[in-house]
This record gives structure tokens, C-alpha cells and sequence, in this order.
């Protein structure tokens, strides 16, 4: 796994949000989060930072700067 879209992906299922609820905290439309998860469309950073941060994930892990997460 190695697409910043992928690992948006598995994470937010390994959470068992839906791409609804996703969007919904995250303050985006389901459409966009898609586009997200299916690599159409790229987060902005500040999304980034906000995916992170609801996943409970390493930010680094999730743009692919390292291999595994914590």
C-alpha cells in the first residue's frame, strides 16, 4: 500500500466509517472523498492533516514518507 489514496482507503474502512460519515466530520462532500480514495482527485494539505488526525494515523505514514504505522 503505497497511494496516498489506498491508504486513505483501508484506513477509513479498518475504522468502519463510512465514506458518508468520512466526509461529513472531515467537512467535505461524500463525492469529494471519493475522488479521494479512488485517486481522481488529491486532499489539500489541510485535509490531509484533518484525515490524519481523525484516523489517528501518522501523517507521514499516510502521504508515504514511511513504510509502516504505528
Amino acid at each position: 500500500m503505497s497511494s496516498l489514496h489506498k491508504r486513505i482507503a483501508q484506513t477509513r474502512t479498518a475504522r468502519r466509517l463510512s465514506q458518508a460519515n468520512f466526509a461529513e466530520c472531515l467537512g467535505v462532500t461524500r463525492t469529494a472523498s471519493s475522488h479521494w480514495e479512488t485517486g481522481r482527485a488529491k486532499p489539500s494539505t489541510k485535509h490531509i492533516e484533518k484525515i490524519a488526525k481523525l484516523l489517528g494515523i501518522d501523517i507521514t505514514w499516510l502521504v508515504g514518507e514511511i513504510k509502516t504505522k504505528d
